[in-house]
Protein backbone atom coordinates (compact mmCIF):
# COMPACT_ATOMS: atom_id res chain seq x y z
CA UNK A 1 0.00 0.00 0.00
CA UNK A 2 1.37 3.89 -0.47
CA UNK A 3 1.27 6.34 1.96
CA UNK A 4 3.93 6.73 4.82
CA UNK A 5 5.02 3.85 7.06
CA UNK A 6 4.49 4.47 10.40
CA UNK A 7 6.95 5.55 12.70
CA UNK A 8 6.29 3.39 15.31
CA UNK A 9 3.46 0.22 15.53
CA UNK A 10 2.74 -1.78 18.35
CA UNK A 11 0.66 -4.41 17.16
CA UNK A 12 -0.03 -6.22 20.66
CA UNK A 13 -0.19 -9.51 19.80
CA UNK A 14 2.11 -10.71 22.36
CA UNK A 15 0.67 -13.64 24.36
CA UNK A 16 3.18 -13.37 27.71
CA UNK A 17 5.35 -10.82 29.08
CA UNK A 18 4.97 -7.12 30.03
CA UNK A 19 6.74 -5.68 26.51
CA UNK A 20 4.66 -5.14 23.38
CA UNK A 21 6.92 -4.69 20.60
CA UNK A 22 7.17 -1.79 18.13
CA UNK A 23 7.03 -3.62 14.85
CA UNK A 24 7.92 -0.43 12.66
CA UNK A 25 10.92 0.61 14.56
CA UNK A 26 13.05 0.38 17.81
CA UNK A 27 10.42 1.80 20.26
CA UNK A 28 8.61 -1.05 22.76
CA UNK A 29 6.57 -0.66 25.44
CA UNK A 30 6.98 -1.63 29.11
CA UNK A 31 3.58 -2.70 30.47
CA UNK A 32 3.14 -0.79 34.04
CA UNK A 33 0.28 -2.11 36.65
CA UNK A 34 -0.67 -5.22 34.88
CA UNK A 35 -0.65 -8.70 36.45
CA UNK A 36 2.41 -11.03 36.00
CA UNK A 37 0.16 -13.79 35.11
CA UNK A 38 -0.27 -13.34 31.47
CA UNK A 39 -4.30 -12.58 31.66
CA UNK A 40 -4.23 -9.02 30.02
CA UNK A 41 -3.19 -10.69 26.54
CA UNK A 42 -6.50 -11.61 25.07
CA UNK A 43 -7.97 -11.69 21.74
CA UNK A 44 -7.91 -8.57 19.70
CA UNK A 45 -9.69 -6.81 16.86
CA UNK A 46 -6.66 -7.93 14.66
CA UNK A 47 -4.66 -11.19 16.14
CA UNK A 48 -4.35 -10.70 19.74
CA UNK A 49 -4.95 -7.50 21.78
CA UNK A 50 -4.43 -5.87 25.23
CA UNK A 51 -6.94 -5.54 28.24
CA UNK A 52 -6.44 -2.24 30.56
CA UNK A 53 -8.56 -2.92 33.55
CA UNK A 54 -9.13 0.91 34.01
CA UNK A 55 -7.29 1.14 37.17
CA UNK A 56 -3.66 1.85 36.72
CA UNK A 57 -2.74 0.03 33.62
CA UNK A 58 -0.67 1.56 30.62
CA UNK A 59 2.19 0.82 28.46
CA UNK A 60 5.21 3.26 28.65
CA UNK A 61 7.18 3.70 25.80
CA UNK A 62 10.31 4.98 26.74
CA UNK A 63 12.72 7.51 25.13
CA UNK A 64 9.93 7.50 22.46
CA UNK A 65 8.32 11.44 22.98
CA UNK A 66 5.46 10.36 19.82
CA UNK A 67 5.68 13.31 16.74
CA UNK A 68 6.71 16.73 18.83
CA UNK A 69 6.63 19.99 17.70
CA UNK A 70 3.94 21.50 14.38
CA UNK A 71 4.96 18.41 12.67
CA UNK A 72 1.60 16.72 11.13
CA UNK A 73 0.93 13.19 12.36
CA UNK A 74 -1.42 10.77 12.83
CA UNK A 75 -2.71 8.03 15.41
CA UNK A 76 -4.64 4.84 14.17
CA UNK A 77 -6.18 1.89 16.68
CA UNK A 78 -8.72 0.00 17.38
CA UNK A 79 -10.14 0.39 20.74
CA UNK A 80 -13.09 -1.50 22.50
CA UNK A 81 -14.36 0.06 25.74
CA UNK A 82 -15.76 -2.01 28.62
CA UNK A 83 -19.30 -1.06 28.86
CA UNK A 84 -20.28 2.40 28.36
CA UNK A 85 -17.97 4.70 30.34
CA UNK A 86 -18.95 8.13 31.86
CA UNK A 87 -15.44 9.47 32.28
CA UNK A 88 -12.56 10.05 29.80
CA UNK A 89 -10.83 6.96 28.91
CA UNK A 90 -7.08 7.82 27.36
CA UNK A 91 -5.71 5.75 24.48
CA UNK A 92 -2.50 7.37 23.33
CA UNK A 93 -0.68 10.16 24.73
CA UNK A 94 2.34 12.64 25.20
CA UNK A 95 3.90 15.93 25.07
CA UNK A 96 3.65 18.12 27.88
CA UNK A 97 0.62 19.45 30.19
CA UNK A 98 1.00 22.54 29.03
CA UNK A 99 -1.73 24.74 26.66
CA UNK A 100 -1.33 23.78 23.21
CA UNK A 101 1.90 21.49 24.33
CA UNK A 102 -0.19 18.33 24.79
CA UNK A 103 -1.68 15.39 22.72
CA UNK A 104 -4.53 13.18 24.13
CA UNK A 105 -5.93 11.29 22.11
CA UNK A 106 -9.10 9.90 24.21
CA UNK A 107 -12.74 8.50 24.11
CA UNK A 108 -14.30 11.74 26.23
CA UNK A 109 -17.20 11.56 28.89
CA UNK A 110 -19.54 11.37 26.15
CA UNK A 111 -18.39 8.25 24.57
CA UNK A 112 -16.81 10.30 21.74
CA UNK A 113 -13.53 10.03 20.11
CA UNK A 114 -11.58 13.68 21.35
CA UNK A 115 -8.29 15.09 20.55
CA UNK A 116 -6.83 17.30 23.78
CA UNK A 117 -4.11 19.61 23.32
CA UNK A 118 -3.69 21.38 27.19
CA UNK A 119 -6.36 23.80 26.29
CA UNK A 120 -8.20 22.84 23.11
CA UNK A 121 -10.14 19.98 22.01
CA UNK A 122 -11.90 18.72 19.06
CA UNK A 123 -14.24 15.81 19.48
CA UNK A 124 -16.21 13.78 16.88
CA UNK A 125 -20.07 13.56 16.04
CA UNK A 126 -21.93 10.67 14.54
CA UNK A 127 -20.73 7.92 15.90
CA UNK A 128 -19.47 6.97 19.79
CA UNK A 129 -16.69 5.14 20.45
CA UNK A 130 -17.49 3.96 23.96
CA UNK A 131 -20.29 1.43 23.51
CA UNK A 132 -18.41 -1.64 24.59
CA UNK A 133 -17.73 -2.72 20.72
CA UNK A 134 -14.81 -2.63 18.46
CA UNK A 135 -14.01 0.66 16.38
CA UNK A 136 -11.56 1.98 14.36
CA UNK A 137 -10.21 5.07 15.20
CA UNK A 138 -7.82 7.81 13.18
CA UNK A 139 -6.82 11.09 14.67
CA UNK A 140 -4.96 12.78 12.27
CA UNK A 141 -3.10 16.12 12.01
CA UNK A 142 -3.34 18.38 8.77
CA UNK A 143 -2.05 21.86 9.01
CA UNK A 144 -3.59 24.50 6.55
CA UNK A 145 -0.78 26.70 7.58
CA UNK A 146 2.25 23.97 8.60
CA UNK A 147 3.87 26.68 10.68
CA UNK A 148 0.52 27.36 12.73
CA UNK A 149 -1.41 24.07 13.33
CA UNK A 150 -4.54 24.45 14.91
CA UNK A 151 -7.04 22.34 16.65
CA UNK A 152 -9.16 22.90 13.64
CA UNK A 153 -6.44 21.03 11.59
CA UNK A 154 -7.20 17.69 13.27
CA UNK A 155 -9.63 15.40 11.16
CA UNK A 156 -11.24 12.81 13.37
CA UNK A 157 -12.21 9.31 11.72
CA UNK A 158 -13.86 6.34 13.02
CA UNK A 159 -15.16 3.02 11.55
CA UNK A 160 -12.82 4.21 7.92
CA UNK A 161 -15.15 7.74 7.89
CA UNK A 162 -14.02 11.26 8.36
CA UNK A 163 -17.05 12.32 11.01
CA UNK A 164 -18.19 15.68 11.26
CA UNK A 165 -17.76 17.61 14.80
CA UNK A 166 -19.23 17.95 17.96
CA UNK A 167 -17.41 20.31 19.51
CA UNK A 168 -14.74 22.29 19.44
CA UNK A 169 -11.94 24.60 21.16
CA UNK A 170 -10.04 26.19 19.28
CA UNK A 171 -6.24 26.16 19.70
CA UNK A 172 -2.18 26.40 18.76
CA UNK A 173 -1.07 23.24 18.53
CA UNK A 174 3.05 22.80 19.61
CA UNK A 175 3.41 19.66 21.20
CA UNK A 176 6.02 19.09 23.81
CA UNK A 177 8.78 16.72 23.39
CA UNK A 178 9.11 16.03 27.16
CA UNK A 179 7.03 13.25 28.24
CA UNK A 180 7.51 9.72 26.60
CA UNK A 181 4.15 8.18 24.70
CA UNK A 182 2.04 6.03 26.76
CA UNK A 183 -0.79 4.10 25.48
CA UNK A 184 -3.50 3.50 27.64
CA UNK A 185 -3.15 6.76 30.06
CA UNK A 186 -2.73 10.33 30.71
CA UNK A 187 -0.08 12.42 31.86
CA UNK A 188 -0.18 13.97 36.01
CA UNK A 189 -1.79 12.64 38.86
CA UNK A 190 -5.07 11.59 38.75
CA UNK A 191 -5.53 10.64 35.38
CA UNK A 192 -7.82 7.82 34.89
CA UNK A 193 -6.54 5.33 32.22
CA UNK A 194 -8.26 3.16 29.88
CA UNK A 195 -10.49 0.68 30.37
CA UNK A 196 -11.50 -2.35 27.82
CA UNK A 197 -9.04 -3.72 25.12
CA UNK A 198 -6.73 -1.44 22.79
CA UNK A 199 -5.32 -3.36 19.27
CA UNK A 200 -3.31 -2.36 16.40
CA UNK A 201 -2.19 0.99 17.49
CA UNK A 202 0.01 2.89 14.80
CA UNK A 203 1.79 6.74 14.88
CA UNK A 204 2.69 8.11 11.83
CA UNK A 205 4.90 11.40 11.41
CA UNK A 206 2.91 12.22 8.50
CA UNK A 207 -0.55 13.03 7.54
CA UNK A 208 -2.36 9.94 6.13
CA UNK A 209 -4.98 9.68 3.21
CA UNK A 210 -8.61 8.86 3.97
CA UNK A 211 -7.98 5.84 1.67
CA UNK A 212 -5.35 4.76 3.94
CA UNK A 213 -7.80 4.88 7.10
CA UNK A 214 -10.07 2.55 5.30
CA UNK A 215 -7.60 -0.17 4.74
CA UNK A 216 -6.46 0.18 8.08
CA UNK A 217 -10.13 -0.39 9.10
CA UNK A 218 -11.52 -3.10 6.67
CA UNK A 219 -8.13 -5.05 6.55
Amino acid sequence: AGGPAPAARWPLDETAGLVAADSAGSYDGSLVGFAADNSQWVPGRVGGGLEFDGEDDFVGVQGYPGICGKNPRAVLAWIKTRGTPTIRLPVAAWGQDQPGAYWLVEVDEDQRLRLSCGSGFISANEQQVGDGNWHHIAVILDPVDGDHPLISDVLLYVDGQRRTIYRMEEARIDTGCIENLRIGAAHGPGESTFAGVVDEVSIFGATVTPTAVREAYLK
